[in-house]
Formats: structure tokens, sequence, C-alpha cells
């Protein structure tokens, strides 16, 4: 690299490889062949690996799951993830700015992160003391789409007549038939299904209807009075028989 002042102090060509795969480096040689052609006064470094076929554990983000789902099912249904992505980051505006908080998030890794297989989570954190979030759906590495009607514990939709309904609106969706004995379920359905339009506007309805009906009764709740709190003096006085049983 004759043409800068650096040259003989300084190593200005590199190769980066990941942890995961620095294991794997066998040799790392010099080509002079761009120099010898004048070409270049840069002779090319050539790197060999040895790749195992085994995937490679790592932590996960919304990016970097939408590009491996797209490698393994194709550029529609990494269009599907980043598209449920975009209505989260929307959702998370909206209910944070109801809640006077900037701390809401509606996608999540699951706790350890670093794994080969990727699931992303779509929960609802709500104003809750314990603090709690409704489960909505995840996506799997897989291409399967898990809806967690057996994880909803938050009200309303901690009754089965609410999480039903859920179930009847996600049938609606073409190609996507639950049975009523999975309202109580983790029913599941390939993402392939998202890529049809109709579908995916299909699921963010529901999914905007979880999310706010959740947060809403969650609001109600923290406002709402401890009745038990201040006992009525009517309490300790017996109510007057009516001579019925």
């Amino acid at each position: 690299c004759g043409h800068l002042a650096t040259w003989g102090k300084a190593e200005l060509d590199h190769l980066f490889v990941s942890p995961s795969l620095a294991g794997q480096v066998t040799a790392v040689t010099l080509d002079r062949a761009p120099v010898d052609a004048g070409f270049s006064d840069h002779a090319a470094l050539v790197l060999d690996l040895v790749l195992s076929p085994e995937l490679t554990p790592h932590a996960w983000d919304e990016e970097a799951f939408a590009e491996e789902i797209g490698n393994r099912h194709g550029p529609a249904a990494r269009e599907v993830v980043e598209k449920l992505v975009s209505w989260a980051d929307q959702k998370e505006r909206e209910l944070s700015a109801a809640a006077g908080v900037t701390a809401k998030v509606l996608t999540r890794f699951p706790t350890n992160g670093v794994t080969t297989e990727p699931e992303l989570m779509f929960p609802v954190d709500l104003n809750l003391e314990p603090r709690a979030s409704q489960p909505t759906i995840s996506i799997h590495g897989d291409g399967q789409v898990v809806v967690w009607f057996g994880g909803m514990h938050c009200p309303p939709f901690d009754a089965d007549t609410a999480r039903d309904g859920l179930r009847r609106a996600l049938n609606e969706m073409t190609g996507v038939h639950l049975h009523g004995r999975q309202a109580s379920g983790w029913p599941r359905f390939p993402i392939a299904l998202l890529e049809d339009p109709a579908n995916l506007v299909q699921l963010v309805a529901v999914l905007d209807r979880i999310a706010t009906e959740s947060h809403t009764v969650a609001s109600i709740e923290v406002v709402r009075p401890d009745v038990d709190s201040d006992p009525a003096p009517t309490r300790e006085t017996p109510e007057p028989s009516t001579g019925a049983d």
C-alpha cells in the first residue's frame, strides 16, 4: 500500500468472521495476482473455511428474524413478518400514549434469546400489579403461527366465550379451521396462509382487538376503587328477612 504514509506501520486489510465461524477457519492466504497485474497495490486476502451444515445459535431481533423467515419460507413470508412488526410498532405507540407511558412492547423473543430455532412473540403489556401481559400469537422459525388461547389469563379473554369469539374471527381467514375445543389451547396454522392479503388484514384485526380490549379492561381495573378496603357500615347489619327462602 505504497500510496499511504502508514505503509509498514499498520495492517490495513482485514477479514472479519463471527465467533461461531472462527472455529471453522482453516487457512488465510495472500493472492498477489491483482498487484502483479497492475490492477491494485493491495494483494487479495483469501479465507478458507470448512462450514458445518448445522445452524448456528445466536441472538435474534425483529430484522434478523424476518430475514431468517425469508430465507426459509420465501420473500412473501418475510413481508408478512415485517407487516406484523410494523403493526406492533404502531400499536405500541397508540397504547403508550393512552397509558401515559413509553415502555410498552408488543414484540418479544423468549428470555434466553440464543437459539437456532427463533420464535417471535406478540404479547400485550398491561397496566396491572403484579405486572402482566396478554399473549396473542407467536411465529416460529419453522413457519408456524401459534395462537396463544391457552395462555390468555387476563380479562376479557380469560373467559371461554371471549376466546371462542376470537376463534370464530380467525376462522374467517381462508384456509384456517380452528375447532371449538381449540379455544383453550395453542392451535397453529402455516404462515403461508397470511401471504393472502385478506387473511393478513383479518389477523391484524383480531390482534388489534385483543390489544385494545385487554388494555381497556386493565385500565378500568387500575382505577376501580377497592371495595374491600373501605367496607360499608351496612355490611355488619343483617338484611331484613322477607320470609322467603
